[in-house]
Protein backbone atom coordinates (compact mmCIF):
# COMPACT_ATOMS: atom_id res chain seq x y z
CA UNK A 1 0.00 0.00 0.00
CA UNK A 2 2.73 2.41 0.95
CA UNK A 3 4.69 1.42 -2.13
CA UNK A 4 1.69 2.09 -4.39
CA UNK A 5 1.09 5.46 -2.75
CA UNK A 6 4.71 6.43 -3.27
CA UNK A 7 4.51 5.56 -6.96
CA UNK A 8 1.34 7.65 -7.33
CA UNK A 9 3.00 10.65 -5.69
CA UNK A 10 5.98 10.34 -8.02
CA UNK A 11 3.75 10.13 -11.10
CA UNK A 12 1.73 13.17 -10.00
CA UNK A 13 4.94 15.12 -9.33
CA UNK A 14 6.37 14.30 -12.75
CA UNK A 15 3.12 15.34 -14.42
CA UNK A 16 3.06 18.63 -12.53
CA UNK A 17 6.65 19.34 -13.48
CA UNK A 18 5.91 18.58 -17.12
CA UNK A 19 2.88 20.86 -17.07
CA UNK A 20 4.95 23.68 -15.56
CA UNK A 21 7.72 23.29 -18.16
CA UNK A 22 5.16 23.18 -20.96
CA UNK A 23 3.55 26.43 -19.79
CA UNK A 24 6.96 28.09 -19.50
CA UNK A 25 7.76 27.07 -23.07
CA UNK A 26 4.42 28.46 -24.26
CA UNK A 27 5.09 31.72 -22.43
CA UNK A 28 8.52 31.96 -24.01
CA UNK A 29 7.14 31.25 -27.46
CA UNK A 30 4.40 33.82 -26.94
CA UNK A 31 6.99 36.36 -25.84
CA UNK A 32 9.03 35.63 -28.95
CA UNK A 33 5.99 36.10 -31.16
CA UNK A 34 5.15 39.40 -29.49
CA UNK A 35 8.73 40.55 -29.89
CA UNK A 36 8.85 39.60 -33.56
CA UNK A 37 5.56 41.39 -34.24
CA UNK A 38 6.57 44.68 -32.64
CA UNK A 39 6.81 47.48 -35.22
CA UNK A 40 9.93 49.60 -35.11
CA UNK A 41 8.96 53.25 -35.44
CA UNK A 42 9.78 54.53 -38.93
CA UNK A 43 11.01 57.97 -39.96
CA UNK A 44 7.83 59.51 -41.28
CA UNK A 45 9.73 62.40 -42.80
CA UNK A 46 10.17 61.00 -46.31
CA UNK A 47 10.95 64.41 -47.75
CA UNK A 48 14.35 64.73 -46.12
CA UNK A 49 17.50 62.68 -46.35
CA UNK A 50 20.30 63.71 -44.03
CA UNK A 51 23.97 62.88 -43.93
CA UNK A 52 25.22 62.35 -40.40
CA UNK A 53 28.46 64.15 -41.15
CA UNK A 54 26.53 67.15 -42.41
CA UNK A 55 24.28 67.11 -39.37
CA UNK A 56 27.22 67.20 -37.00
CA UNK A 57 28.77 70.06 -38.90
CA UNK A 58 25.46 71.90 -38.95
CA UNK A 59 25.00 71.43 -35.21
CA UNK A 60 28.47 72.78 -34.51
CA UNK A 61 27.61 75.91 -36.42
CA UNK A 62 24.12 76.43 -35.08
CA UNK A 63 24.91 79.32 -32.77
CA UNK A 64 26.76 81.23 -35.50
CA UNK A 65 24.61 80.45 -38.54
CA UNK A 66 21.53 82.66 -38.47
CA UNK A 67 20.52 82.00 -42.06
CA UNK A 68 17.82 80.03 -43.84
CA UNK A 69 17.17 78.85 -47.39
CA UNK A 70 14.35 80.61 -49.25
CA UNK A 71 12.49 78.89 -52.08
CA UNK A 72 9.14 78.52 -53.77
CA UNK A 73 6.94 75.46 -53.45
CA UNK A 74 4.62 75.91 -56.40
CA UNK A 75 3.77 79.60 -55.99
CA UNK A 76 4.28 80.09 -52.25
CA UNK A 77 7.49 81.15 -50.52
CA UNK A 78 8.91 78.77 -47.92
CA UNK A 79 12.04 78.61 -45.85
CA UNK A 80 14.12 75.82 -44.31
CA UNK A 81 16.15 76.58 -41.19
CA UNK A 82 19.29 74.91 -39.90
CA UNK A 83 18.69 73.05 -36.63
CA UNK A 84 20.97 71.30 -34.16
CA UNK A 85 19.90 67.87 -35.43
CA UNK A 86 19.55 68.71 -39.11
CA UNK A 87 17.04 70.90 -40.89
CA UNK A 88 13.50 72.09 -40.29
CA UNK A 89 10.57 71.16 -42.46
CA UNK A 90 9.61 73.79 -45.07
CA UNK A 91 7.73 76.59 -43.36
CA UNK A 92 5.58 79.09 -45.28
CA UNK A 93 6.94 82.62 -45.08
CA UNK A 94 4.35 84.66 -43.21
CA UNK A 95 5.50 88.00 -44.60
CA UNK A 96 6.99 87.52 -48.09
CA UNK A 97 7.72 91.24 -48.42
CA UNK A 98 10.22 91.00 -45.56
CA UNK A 99 11.98 87.93 -46.94
CA UNK A 100 14.81 89.64 -48.78
CA UNK A 101 17.60 87.42 -50.05
CA UNK A 102 21.08 88.33 -48.87
CA UNK A 103 22.98 90.08 -51.62
CA UNK A 104 25.65 88.02 -53.29
CA UNK A 105 28.35 88.98 -55.76
CA UNK A 106 26.74 90.95 -58.57
CA UNK A 107 26.25 89.13 -61.84
CA UNK A 108 26.13 91.12 -65.09
CA UNK A 109 25.35 90.48 -68.71
CA UNK A 110 26.03 92.93 -71.51
CA UNK A 111 22.67 94.67 -71.17
CA UNK A 112 23.15 95.58 -67.49
CA UNK A 113 26.95 95.82 -67.24
CA UNK A 114 28.04 99.30 -66.08
CA UNK A 115 29.15 101.08 -69.25
CA UNK A 116 32.31 102.52 -67.72
CA UNK A 117 33.47 99.06 -66.65
CA UNK A 118 32.39 97.42 -69.90
CA UNK A 119 34.28 100.01 -71.93
CA UNK A 120 37.38 99.62 -69.74
CA UNK A 121 37.58 95.83 -69.93
CA UNK A 122 40.36 94.57 -72.17
CA UNK A 123 38.55 92.44 -74.77
CA UNK A 124 40.73 90.28 -77.00
CA UNK A 125 40.60 90.48 -80.78
CA UNK A 126 37.85 88.31 -82.20
CA UNK A 127 36.12 88.07 -78.79
CA UNK A 128 32.99 89.64 -77.31
CA UNK A 129 32.01 90.22 -73.69
CA UNK A 130 29.76 87.43 -72.34
CA UNK A 131 29.20 87.82 -68.57
CA UNK A 132 30.88 89.40 -65.55
CA UNK A 133 30.84 89.05 -61.76
CA UNK A 134 31.69 91.79 -59.25
CA UNK A 135 33.01 90.97 -55.78
CA UNK A 136 30.86 92.00 -52.82
CA UNK A 137 33.85 92.62 -50.56
CA UNK A 138 35.99 94.42 -53.16
CA UNK A 139 33.89 96.36 -55.69
CA UNK A 140 36.96 96.96 -57.85
CA UNK A 141 37.45 93.21 -58.39
CA UNK A 142 35.80 91.62 -61.40
CA UNK A 143 35.79 88.22 -63.04
CA UNK A 144 34.50 88.01 -66.57
CA UNK A 145 34.33 85.75 -69.58
CA UNK A 146 34.80 86.73 -73.20
CA UNK A 147 33.92 84.41 -76.05
CA UNK A 148 34.35 84.05 -79.77
CA UNK A 149 31.19 84.90 -81.66
CA UNK A 150 29.50 81.70 -82.91
CA UNK A 151 32.36 79.52 -81.65
CA UNK A 152 33.22 77.72 -78.42
CA UNK A 153 36.52 79.52 -77.74
CA UNK A 154 36.64 81.74 -74.66
CA UNK A 155 38.85 83.33 -72.00
CA UNK A 156 38.19 83.87 -68.29
CA UNK A 157 39.79 87.00 -66.82
CA UNK A 158 40.30 88.65 -63.44
CA UNK A 159 40.21 92.44 -63.61
CA UNK A 160 40.85 95.24 -61.09
CA UNK A 161 39.01 98.39 -62.12
CA UNK A 162 41.06 100.60 -59.79
CA UNK A 163 44.45 99.59 -61.20
CA UNK A 164 43.23 98.54 -64.68
CA UNK A 165 45.20 95.31 -64.22
CA UNK A 166 43.87 92.19 -65.91
CA UNK A 167 44.99 88.59 -65.45
CA UNK A 168 44.09 85.71 -67.72
CA UNK A 169 43.00 82.79 -65.54
CA UNK A 170 42.43 80.22 -68.28
CA UNK A 171 41.05 79.61 -71.76
CA UNK A 172 39.35 76.63 -73.34
CA UNK A 173 42.59 74.68 -73.73
CA UNK A 174 43.75 75.26 -70.14
CA UNK A 175 40.33 75.17 -68.46
CA UNK A 176 39.25 72.65 -65.79
CA UNK A 177 37.30 70.80 -68.50
CA UNK A 178 37.75 71.55 -72.19
CA UNK A 179 34.27 70.18 -72.99
CA UNK A 180 32.63 73.26 -71.48
CA UNK A 181 32.89 76.99 -71.22
CA UNK A 182 32.88 78.37 -67.68
CA UNK A 183 31.17 81.36 -66.13
CA UNK A 184 31.97 82.71 -62.64
CA UNK A 185 28.96 82.76 -60.29
CA UNK A 186 30.32 83.31 -56.75
CA UNK A 187 33.44 84.61 -55.01
CA UNK A 188 34.71 83.79 -51.53
CA UNK A 189 34.88 86.65 -49.03
CA UNK A 190 38.69 86.66 -49.13
CA UNK A 191 38.51 86.83 -52.95
CA UNK A 192 40.89 83.89 -53.28
CA UNK A 193 38.35 81.43 -54.67
CA UNK A 194 35.98 81.95 -57.56
CA UNK A 195 33.25 79.40 -58.20
CA UNK A 196 32.67 78.44 -61.81
CA UNK A 197 29.83 76.72 -63.62
CA UNK A 198 30.27 74.78 -66.85
CA UNK A 199 28.00 75.52 -69.78
CA UNK A 200 27.71 75.05 -73.51
CA UNK A 201 27.32 78.27 -75.45
CA UNK A 202 24.11 78.88 -77.38
CA UNK A 203 22.18 76.02 -75.77
CA UNK A 204 19.90 75.36 -72.82
CA UNK A 205 22.68 73.18 -71.37
CA UNK A 206 24.06 75.70 -68.89
CA UNK A 207 24.42 73.61 -65.72
CA UNK A 208 27.13 71.11 -66.62
CA UNK A 209 29.50 71.12 -63.64
CA UNK A 210 30.74 73.27 -60.76
CA UNK A 211 34.36 73.98 -59.86
CA UNK A 212 36.21 75.95 -57.19
CA UNK A 213 39.14 77.86 -58.70
CA UNK A 214 41.98 79.26 -56.60
CA UNK A 215 43.12 82.50 -58.24
CA UNK A 216 46.50 82.42 -56.45
CA UNK A 217 47.52 78.87 -57.38
CA UNK A 218 45.36 78.66 -60.53
CA UNK A 219 44.29 75.20 -59.40
CA UNK A 220 40.71 73.99 -59.73
CA UNK A 221 38.68 71.39 -57.87
CA UNK A 222 35.42 69.92 -59.12
CA UNK A 223 32.56 69.99 -56.62
CA UNK A 224 30.56 66.74 -57.00
CA UNK A 225 27.00 68.01 -57.02
CA UNK A 226 23.93 65.89 -57.74
CA UNK A 227 24.05 64.65 -61.34
CA UNK A 228 20.71 66.31 -62.14
CA UNK A 229 21.23 69.66 -60.44
CA UNK A 230 19.24 72.23 -62.39
CA UNK A 231 20.09 75.71 -61.17
CA UNK A 232 23.22 77.74 -60.56
CA UNK A 233 24.14 77.13 -56.89
CA UNK A 234 24.03 79.96 -54.36
CA UNK A 235 26.93 80.40 -51.93
CA UNK A 236 25.99 80.90 -48.26
CA UNK A 237 26.93 84.21 -46.57
CA UNK A 238 29.67 82.47 -44.56
CA UNK A 239 31.20 80.68 -47.59
CA UNK A 240 30.39 77.29 -46.03
CA UNK A 241 27.56 75.91 -48.18
CA UNK A 242 26.22 75.83 -51.69
CA UNK A 243 22.48 75.35 -52.07
CA UNK A 244 20.75 74.29 -55.27
CA UNK A 245 17.75 72.45 -56.64
CA UNK A 246 17.85 69.25 -58.68
CA UNK A 247 15.57 67.04 -60.70
CA UNK A 248 14.94 63.33 -60.20
CA UNK A 249 15.66 62.58 -63.85
CA UNK A 250 18.10 63.83 -66.49
CA UNK A 251 17.88 67.57 -67.01
CA UNK A 252 16.29 68.89 -70.21
CA UNK A 253 14.00 71.75 -71.18
CA UNK A 254 11.00 69.91 -69.72
CA UNK A 255 12.60 68.83 -66.44
CA UNK A 256 11.09 70.11 -63.19
CA UNK A 257 13.38 70.60 -60.18
CA UNK A 258 11.77 68.77 -57.26
CA UNK A 259 14.63 68.35 -54.78
CA UNK A 260 16.62 70.78 -52.67
CA UNK A 261 20.24 70.18 -51.66
CA UNK A 262 23.12 71.77 -49.83
CA UNK A 263 26.79 70.96 -50.32
CA UNK A 264 29.08 71.46 -47.32
CA UNK A 265 32.33 72.85 -48.76
CA UNK A 266 34.22 72.16 -45.53
CA UNK A 267 33.02 68.58 -44.94
CA UNK A 268 32.78 67.88 -48.69
CA UNK A 269 29.33 66.33 -48.26
CA UNK A 270 26.08 66.73 -50.12
CA UNK A 271 22.76 66.56 -48.25
CA UNK A 272 19.26 66.44 -49.67
CA UNK A 273 17.13 68.53 -47.35
CA UNK A 274 13.78 68.34 -49.13
CA UNK A 275 12.07 66.62 -52.04
CA UNK A 276 8.58 66.33 -53.44
CA UNK A 277 8.16 64.44 -56.69
CA UNK A 278 4.99 66.37 -57.59
CA UNK A 279 6.06 69.90 -56.69
CA UNK A 280 8.19 72.48 -58.47
CA UNK A 281 10.97 73.90 -56.27
CA UNK A 282 12.16 77.38 -57.20
CA UNK A 283 15.28 78.38 -55.27
CA UNK A 284 15.58 82.03 -54.30
CA UNK A 285 18.69 82.05 -52.10
CA UNK A 286 19.72 82.75 -48.51
CA UNK A 287 17.88 84.94 -46.01
CA UNK A 288 18.23 85.78 -42.34
CA UNK A 289 16.48 83.09 -40.33
CA UNK A 290 13.02 84.12 -39.13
Amino acid sequence: MKKGLLISVIVIGVAALGYTLLNQEKDNNLSDVKSSNQVTPKNTNQNSEKSQGSLEATGDQQQSFPYAILFYLKDQLHQINFESDGFSQPNPVSNPQSAQTIENDKYFTTSVMPKDILNALPISDGMIFYTGLQSNTDPSLWFYIERADEKQEYNVWMYHSDTKKSTLLFNRDTSPNSDFAFKPFAISKDNKTVYLEGLIFDSYDIHKAVYAYNVETKKSTEIPLHAYYSITPVLSPNDRYLTYSAASEPVNVHTTPNQLFIYDLKQKEETRIFSDEKTFIGLEGWIKAQ
